[in-house]
């Protein structure tokens, strides 16, 4: 009796409590339709390759998977390299990695993934007198990597690879005379085929197992028992398995069947017993080994299945109440088991995954009497009391506080009034036991304590409401200092501190003109740590109470004291055994280390690090030290070894995870219960789980790159990846890109990808779950691109992928078109320069000529003008001179021996095109005193020119040209004199006369003044200036 005393409890504990912790496996199921990226719901064959994809064959032809993305390799164009036909019936790999299809038209097809290459292998002339169209029933490569193939009607076919041409085998021969012609082809048909020994295969044909001897050709039937007519057969066989004894057939009608190879001995298996004559019952159209001791099954009429070896029973669970109601129903056409143990099926309806994983999280339902918000109430707070008698649970929206008993099993229900004025719902926030070991209630209107003896709440004095007590505070939190105060946080009021020995309360809130107080009053976290500070967190607010100066310490995200608000928001705060502080907030999950004076940041989890989801709302810590937290997207374990982070979310069985995230506060949360194990508060009820218990294996799956693109066009790459060669890319590429995926077809939402362009980028680019990139503008030169994944973020050390790349310089900045550039520029600067020095010889040359022509010309000019001037001026010389000596002899002498200088002087001068401006003034000094003889006062010259100027230069006789120029067009008169003024003025010489003019002037021929012109622009580079006033005439000479 004593015994069953500790019996009976222990039985009630486990109805209250998490009734299905030891719950049995269950399967999660993923489907794939066209919303998927899977356009077609026919799915013929399935098979995973050496690689890691999986390969689907379908009405309209065949798709890869890579996990992520459904990827349709179309009929080539051409009829050489074509499919056999657009249907694939069957898939195989052979040891090449190379797959081969077989189709509904009367063939086989190979595709080389490295090549991109396709090879049509067409079944002809196999019956020459009735050559039909016919499918492929069977695909198998066999150990040697021939390859095999039903053919519908036909039997067995091999193909011989080198010449294309196939040879044929009837599993039925043509003397057979149990079956007539007709049904002899309509049995010569086989589903599967297997390898047992070396050239010994095993067939599955609609006419039972054959046994088949490829050395010998010898085709024999082994059979249950010896065929009989016009009865319901067993070994319409469709698919085949081995184990160590012998041979599992699924057939179509009869079940299951074993051959012991040993003992030759057949067993039949069926699961609808009361209809074993029925052929379309007890139909097993596929079946895969799942232990040593069970088999996994598709059938027709049943759907997904298991059979156990030892007890031989089946169990279907597309029927079964207790498993996923997403399996697919009951007309399963095959299955295929991939290398992390999914089972994928195809059906009706498409293709299905299924993984069959034992539960971590398990969900256990709170009944209640009224929900205010139909099946969406909340359990949102937890206690079990230290004593081990009861277990509380809050719920929101729904009808209060439930108190259970651990040892009879009953449970309390607890109302409590709503304050005035708010809605009328019923909502337990937190819940604490304190030192004393007295229970706190905290609802969102009011404090309560629960009494252990009456088990009935009890009101205590209130703190003041919001807005002068007519609204309510709207509690969120509470929690106990090491004074025994009581700390309470409101989501509209601030905080208050409840001392219990004097029931009085002390309020903490915002307000504009104290900087001591909070930063905000909507406040949604709190905690305690090591040193008895009591820390809170909201909106705007971060930071903690100085009980010595009896304010509070604002802080910044990095833990260091501020005078403005924080900049993110605190959802929740969680002190750890260690006193750390950990704060949920918008912006991720931040850990600071309390334990000194000053906090110190010690990290910021969010999606950068490994984070899924920057919102973090709840916070626990369990026995190991591990810290729990809520994101908006995820359940996220944080390991305190080594900080990698692990993630759950439906896949691992939290199937209501959107209902914890539709509001971001401390309604929700976890539980750590007295024996480790841990709640997680949800919707209708709450999920319990064992932390120790969840281990999560670092996996590692290929890694491919799945797609190669230059300027948006594929890429063949793996030929060349394969013979260690750098793909080349053409300088024309703008733009390069890369696709990739972990073939992790289990958990493809926990991979996280790094990447880099080694050559370019500086390190590791973190991509999170994306799965592509691209670069731009990239310099010539060799690169490897590299990218690895990771189902642990913060684990990184796992295999790469590498693809070696070349980027080709455009022709016009190679070496050799540079040079032949240089080259071509050197030549045609050399040509160019080299005419140019002719040309400018030619010119010069020319221009030396044209130059001597041009002196000779103005000398001839020059000349011809001293010759106009010399008879004219001997002409009036000696007609003065004949007057003279008639009347003055002496003067005449005088006269004479100026005469004679003149033309000394010009007789000098002639050959010289330059003299001194001195010996020019000498000369017309000469000219002047002569011309005086005749037009006494009528002629006035006036020379005023500094000595500085005496040796500068000037052409021989322009003074005497010019005075005589002057005398010829001007009227000499002593009443009115010819006034002539010499005088120089910066650089020229300047000859002046006033201006009276002759009417008619006898001996002008009008070129004198331009011959001189001509001189000086041959002898200076300034010009001879000839002007005219009103008054004076001018000419300005350019002293050399």
């Amino acid at each position: 009796m004593g015994s069953c005393k500790h019996i009976i409890p222990l039985l009630l504990l486990l109805l209250f409590t998490p009734k299905a912790w030891g719950q049995p496996p269950e399967f999660t199921v993923t489907h794939y339709d066209e919303t998927s990226g899977l356009p077609s719901n026919s799915i013929n064959a399935k098979i995973q390759d050496s690689r890691g994809y999986i390969w689907l064959g379908t009405d309209d032809g065949l798709f890869r998977y890579d996990g992520y993305t459904f990827k349709l390799f179309k009929k080539p164009p051409g009829p050489n390299d074509a499919f056999a036909g657009t249907a694939v019936t069957q898939l195989a790999e052979d040891q090449d990695g190379r797959i081969w299809m077989g189709t509904t038209k009367d063939g086989l097809t190979c595709y080389d993934p490295t090549t991109g290459e396709y090879r049509n292998f067409p079944v002809k002339n196999i019956d020459r007198t009735a050559p039909l169209t016919r499918s492929i029933t069977m695909l198998f490569v066999d150990n040697e990597n021939n390859v095999w193939a039903g053919l519908y009607q036909k039997g067995l076919i091999q193909l011989n690879k080198a010449t294309g041409k196939f040879t044929q085998y009837n599993v039925i021969a043509d003397t057979n005379t149990f079956y007539t012609k007709e049904f002899r082809e309509v049995n010569n048909l086989v589903n599967d085929m297997h390898e047992k020994e070396k050239g010994i295969y095993w067939l599955a044909t609609r006419d039972g197992l054959y046994r088949f001897n490829s050395t010998t050709g010898d085709m024999q039937p082994v059979r249950a028992k010896p065929l009989q007519k016009n009865i319901s057969r067993d070994d319409l066989f469709t698919s085949i398995a081995d184990d160590k004894h012998g041979l599992w057939l699924g057939s179509w009608g009869g079940g299951l069947s074993y051959y012991d190879l040993e003992t030759k001995q057949w067993n039949t298996y069926k699961y609808d017993l009361r209809r074993t004559n029925v052929a379309t019952i007890n139909i097993i159209l596929d079946i895969k080994p799942k232990n040593e001791n069970e088999l996994w099954l598709a059938s027709s009429d049943r759907g997904f299945g298991s059979f156990n070896k030892l007890t031989h029973q089946f169990t279907f669970f597309s029927n079964d109440a207790n498993t996923n109601a997403t399996l697919p129903g009951k007309f399963c056409l095959g299955l295929m088991l991939d290398k992390q143990n999914n089972i994928w099926l195809s059906h009706t309806n498409g293709l299905s995954k299924v993984k069959q994983t034992e539960k971590k999280f398990t969900y256990v339902p709170v009944k209640v009497n009224r929900s205010d918000n139909g099946p969406f109430y909340e359990i949102s707070s937890m206690l079990e009391d230290k004593a081990g008698q009861y277990f509380f649970i809050g719920t929101s929206f729904a009808d209060g506080l439930h108190v259970v008993d651990k040892h009879t099993g009953k449970t309390q229900i607890l109302s409590f009034p709503v304050k005035p004025n708010e809605e009328s719902i019923l909502m337990v926030n937190d819940m604490v036991q304190d030192s004393k070991g007295i229970i706190w209630v905290l609802t969102r209107d009011y404090v309560y304590q629960y009494d252990l003896v009456t088990r009935q709440l009890i009101s205590l004095p209130q703190p003041p409401g919001y807005i002068n007590n007519q609204r309510s505070n709207a509690f969120t939190v509470l929690r106990e200092d090491k004074k025994g105060n009581i700390w309470i946080a409101s989501g509209r009021n601030g905080v208050f501190c409840y001392e219990p020995q004097t029931k009085t309360y002390q309020h903490f809130y915002s307000t504009p003109g104290n900087k001591k107080l909070l930063r905000s009053n909507v406040i949604s976290g709190m905690a305690l740590d090591k040193k008895g500070r009591i820390w809170v967190g909201g909106r705007g607010c971060f930071g903690y109470f100085d009980d010595s100066g009896k304010d509070f310490i604002n802080l910044d995200q990095y833990g260091k004291p501020s005078a403005s608000n924080y900049d993110n928001r605190v959802y929740t705060l969680y002190a750890d055994k260690n006193g750390d502080i950990w704060a949920g907030t918008d912006a991720g999950l931040y850990h600071y280390d309390a334990n000194q004076i000053v906090p110190v940041l010690k990290k910021n989890y969010n999606v950068a690090t490994g984070l899924r989801g920057e919102i973090v709302a709840q916070v626990q810590e369990d026995i190991k030290g591990d810290i729990w937290c809520i994101t908006n997207s995820a359940v996220c374990r944080i390991s305190r070894q080594t900080g990698n982070i692990t993630t759950f979310g439906k896949l691992d069985g939290i199937n209501k995870l959107n209902s914890l995230y539709y509001q971001i506060n401390s309604l929700f949360g976890f539980f750590l219960f007295q024996d480790n194990k841990m709640a997680l508060l949800s919707s209708g009820g709450y999920y319990v789980f064992e932390p120790a218990s969840i281990i999560v294996k670092k996996t590692v799956v290929p890694l491919a790159v799945t797609s190669f693109k230059m300027d948006e066009e594929e890429q063949l790459f793996e030929k060349a990846i394969a013979s260690r060669q750098r793909i080349a890319v053409p300088a024309k590429a703008n733009v390069i890109s890369f696709e990739y995926a972990a073939l992790d077809f289990d958990r493809p939402d926990k991979q996280q990808y790094a990447y880099r362009l080694v050559g370019f980028d500086k390190d590791w680019v973190k991509a999170g779950q994306r799965r592509y990139t691209s670069y731009a503008n990239i310099p010539r030169g060799n690169y490897v691109f590299q990218v690895k994944a990771t189902n642990t973020p913060d684990n990184w050390n796992t295999p790469v992928v590498s693809i070696p790349i070349r980027m080709e310089e455009p022709f016009y900045k190679t070496t050799w078109f540079l040079l032949a550039v240089a080259l071509i520029l050197a030549a045609s600067v050399y040509v160019f320069f080299t005419y140019k020095l002719v040309k400018q010889q030619e010119i010069l040359a020319l221009e030396t000529k044209a130059h001597i022509l041009e002196k000779e010309k103005v000398l001839v000019l020059y000349e011809s003008l001293k010759q106009q001037l010399n008879p004219h001026f001997l002409f009036n010389s000696l007609t003065s001179l004949s007057s003279l000596i008639r009347y003055d002899q002496k003067k005449a002498g005088v006269f004479l021996d100026g005469l004679s200088k003149m033309y000394r002087y010009i007789l000098k001068s002639s050959d010289t095109e330059t003299v001194a401006l001195c010996e020019e003034l000498k000369f017309v000094q000469t000219f002047i005193n002569l011309q005086q003889t005749r037009f006494d006062q009528g002629l006035l010259v006036n020379i005023n020119i500094a000595d500085e100027y005496a040796y500068t230069k000037i052409a021989p006789v322009t003074l005497q040209n010019l005075i005589e120029n002057a005398i010829k067009h001007n009227i000499i008169d002593a009443d009115s004199p010819l006034i002539i003024d010499i005088y120089p003025e910066n650089s020229y010489l300047i000859v002046r006369n006033n201006l009276q003019k002759k009417n008619f002037v006898e001996t002008s021929n009008k070129q004198g003044l331009a011959s001189l012109q001509s001189l000086y622009h041959y002898l200076s580079d300034k010009p001879l200036i000839i002007t005219e006033t009103g008054q004076f005439f001018f000419v300005k000479i350019p002293l050399l």
